[in-house]
């Protein structure tokens, strides 16, 4: 019961919503509480940029948060 009433406060997905169910709908699941058996999954969005092109710029992102990162690092290491 105390299962149940947990369950029902927190079952949230990525958007936010929530599901109450019955200690019989757990069962069913198997005791699988993962919030998307209960109350769905979002839709997946479709992106219509080359993998390549985005590779590339997100390789790119990264590689500027990596120089930001030791410029951090270094100023950290300066002041201590």
């Amino acid at each position: 019961m105390i299962l149940a009433a947990v369950l029902a406060e927190c079952l949230f997905n990525r958007l936010n919503s929530c599901s109450v169910t019955t200690t019989a709908d757990i069962i069913i699941q198997n005791y699988i509480l993962t919030s998307e058996r209960y109350v769905g999954i979002e839709d997946a969005i479709l992106d219509d940029d080359p993998f390549d092109d985005k590779m590339k710029m997100l390789t790119s992102e990264l590689s500027e948060m990596f120089k930001q990162s030791h410029k951090l690092e270094e100023d950290i290491k300066q002041r201590l």
